[in-house]
């Protein structure tokens, strides 16, 4: 496989009105001397960068520059236990827009990560699978079979994912949530109306980077947000978590921090299920680049 282009098939090219596409990449891999303890979002951000523009300049430029000021076209999903020599373990690399054309490139540029070593100790690993998250299909990228299909955006159903009565949600914050609240950074428990609001934000978002139609209707967004007003917070377990991560332009150290735990909410949640699904794709506030923000909800009843 030609290694310095990717492109993108025909159908998958941006047109006018194509709603923003999602395409959530996930990898297998296998450690064969790599130790990851604590946070290594920053550590693969850093990693993915040198790859892709080593070995597939254009994807570089579309996912690390050219969508800079107006917000990446990925977010990324790092392992959420310690690694070990001989521990096989996943990341996610979650894709947007005109970038869910290269999900191949991406893949390929963490296989190359794991060849010639990640970090200062240069751990590598080893590529096993790639697929896209909730397909029933096989991995599209297989070691040892090589390319086995075109991995495709995950479809529109989750907007009609409305079906569930259950009338309980534990929100988990698996990596830090960073949010700001009126210039302040925001650490107290999150309204369900609050945490509705900041999806629709960050909807809007990664529409404007993409330059990709929402595909939620005025009229759906206006709805959800007077219906999350009746959904109320019936449990918290909060804490904050400080990562390090060292700037690549200054070569300085810096403090990031966000909110981990887990948020339960009650009431009718039929109109937001397809919306906590895209969530987790989507990811919440500031860093999300660097592996911020992921979200897992789990529902069930109560009473």
């Amino acid at each position: 496989m030609d290694t310095r282009a990717n492109p993108a098939p025909p159908e998958a090219r941006p047109g006018h009105g194509v709603a923003l596409r999602f395409l959530p990449l996930r990898l297998r891999l296998v450690s064969e001397d790599l130790r990851l303890d604590g946070f290594s979002g920053a550590l693969l951000h850093s990693g993915l960068g040198l790859a892709l523009n080593d070995h597939f300049p254009a994807v570089f430029e579309l996912l690390f520059a050219d969508q800079a000021r107006l917000g990446r076209l990925y977010a990324l999903q790092p392992p959420t236990t310690p690694v070990r020599p001989g521990d096989p373990f996943e990341i996610g690399v979650n894709l947007f827009g005109a970038a869910t054309g290269h999900a191949i490139a991406c893949a390929m540029a963490l296989a190359r990560i794991g060849e010639r070593g990640l970090g200062e100790r240069r751990g590598r690993f080893r590529f096993d699978r790639a697929w896209v998250a909730g397909s029933e299909t096989r991995p599209f990228l297989e070691a040892g079979a090589g390319l086995l299909g075109w991995p495709a955006p995950v479809g529109s159903d989750w907007q009609g994912s409305t079906e569930r009565t259950s009338d309980t949600v534990r929100v988990e914050l698996v990596t830090p949530l960073c949010i700001k609240e009126h210039g302040q950074v925001f650490f107290a428990p999150l309204p369900f109306s609050q945490l509705v609001r900041r999806m629709h934000g960050r909807l809007a978002q990664l529409c404007e980077a993409a330059g990709e139609a929402k595909p939620l209707a005025a009229e759906t967004t206006l709805a959800q947000r007077r219906a999350a007003e009746e959904v109320t917070l019936q449990h918290s377990a909060l804490r904050w978590q400080e990562v390090k991560r060292r700037s690549s332009r200054t070569g300085h150290s810096m403090g990031i921090g966000g909110m981990t735990g887990s948020l339960v909410y009650r009431g009718d949640l039929a109109p937001f299920t397809g919306l906590l699904a895209l969530g987790e794709i989507m990811q919440l506030g500031g860093k999300t680049a660097f592996g911020f923000g992921c979200l897992r909800t789990a529902f069930s009843f109560e009473g």
